[in-house]
């Protein structure tokens, strides 16, 4: 789990450099969804081998249950346009004119950023 939060943490910091580079968002996408179909195709092959023997039994079909319950609400979360949410708010987060392009305050955003990674996979981990 920490392992995994650590990579999401980095791939996000990647994200980000490439984007202030220049890079074209949809190409960060694109090669985010071609990276990670090359690396799951095998995993899932063998995965699949591994458990057809499996899908006979009770458990083995609650799986399959759950992962279509699961694929479901993604899809209709994901196609769902229901009202658009408009809240406005008079909040100034930058008080007293702050800038914030300082190199400090970005270094204090990454650690920060970095440290709730490994927090959040250690309670992922623990409960």
């Amino acid at each position: 789990m920490v392992l995994v939060q650590v990579i999401f943490g980095v791939m996000n910091a990647l994200y980000k450099l490439a984007a202030n580079d220049g890079m074209s968002l949809r190409i960060i996408v694109s090669y985010r969804f071609i990276f990670a179909t090359a690396v799951m195709i095998p995993l899932a092959l063998v995965a699949e081998r591994l458990e057809k023997l499996a899908l006979r039994t009770t458990a083995g079909k609650a799986k399959v249950l759950g992962t279509v319950v699961g694929i479901g609400g993604a899809m209709v979360l994901t196609l769902y346009k229901g009202l658009p949410i408009n809240i406005t708010t008079h909040i100034n987060l930058r008080p007293n004119g702050s800038n914030s392009s300082d190199a400090t305050h970005h270094l204090l955003g990454a650690l920060l950023a970095f440290v709730c990674c490994i927090c959040y996979a250690l309670w992922m981990k623990i409960s």
